[in-house]
């Protein structure tokens, strides 16, 4: 299994120069958190993070990123990308097999064991997977689920379930993601101007792949992505 790190947003955070990954509580910053919980995922070959050069410029974000990680592979972006989707194919060149694949975006902490969510997808043979989680917000990814917690359409900052995504992906296989994020991309499958992971998944799905949801706790989420939210995390952990 592959794990790529999206950590090439925009920076939101006002009160704080740094960016969210290195938001720190307890002496632990998000990075670290997120090192200890891939540490525990059963198969890893290789972690791949992609960065701001601004923040490897500012932050030494990529020290971090290799002292975090023991065998990672980081790529310096400049410039903004249009969205996570084309920061995700900035790793192309790594992600491109048939090995697994886990995508993490970095601006956010999903609380929660990825090695039981990982063999969760396993045992039940899963082409893709998705964690969610009840809310009604439209700043989401969303799901629409049946009762066997497959996914059977998933949107984009339209709430047309309470099944809300967090940004954690799972893909049986690198190329397969890449093949369906191509397709998204062909098909113009943008929201304001930028491409998002999830879609992705409606592509895996009109391909025949079976596509899971793993239910987690609203307590579980912690997204990043202002200032109000860091508070939130650091109030509440």
């Amino acid at each position: 299994m592959k794990v790529l790190i999206l950590m090439a947003g925009p920076q939101r955070l006002k009160e704080m120069e740094e960016p969210a990954a290195l938001v720190s509580h307890h002496g632990k910053t998000i990075i670290e958190l997120l090192s200890k919980k891939i540490s525990e995922l059963e198969g890893v070959s290789e972690v791949i993070g992609v960065i701001k050069n601004s923040d490897s410029q500012n932050f030494h974000l990529d020290n971090v990123f290799k002292l975090a990680f023991p065998a990672v592979k980081v790529i310096s972006i400049s410039g903004q990308t249009q969205g996570a989707a084309c920061s995700a194919l900035m790793a192309y060149d790594y992600i491109d097999s048939n090995e697994e694949l886990l995508i993490l975006s970095g601006d956010e902490f999903v609380d929660i064991s990825f090695n039981d969510m990982v063999k969760h997808f396993r045992a039940n043979n899963a082409a893709g997977g998705v964690a969610s989680f009840d809310s009604l917000h439209p700043s989401f990814s969303y799901a629409i689920i049946d009762s066997k917690n497959e996914v059977e359409m998933v949107t984009e900052k339209n709430p047309v379930s309470r099944n809300a995504l967090v940004g954690l992906w799972y893909f049986k296989s690198g190329s397969e993601f890449i093949n369906c994020l191509k397709n998204t991309i062909r098909k113009d499958a943008f929201v304001k101007g930028q491409f998002f992971i999830s879609p992705a998944f409606n592509e895996l799905i009109l391909a025949g792949g079976k596509v899971l949801a793993y239910k987690i706790s609203q307590e579980s989420y912690f997204p990043l992505k202002n200032d109000l939210q860091v508070q939130t995390y650091l109030k509440e952990t």
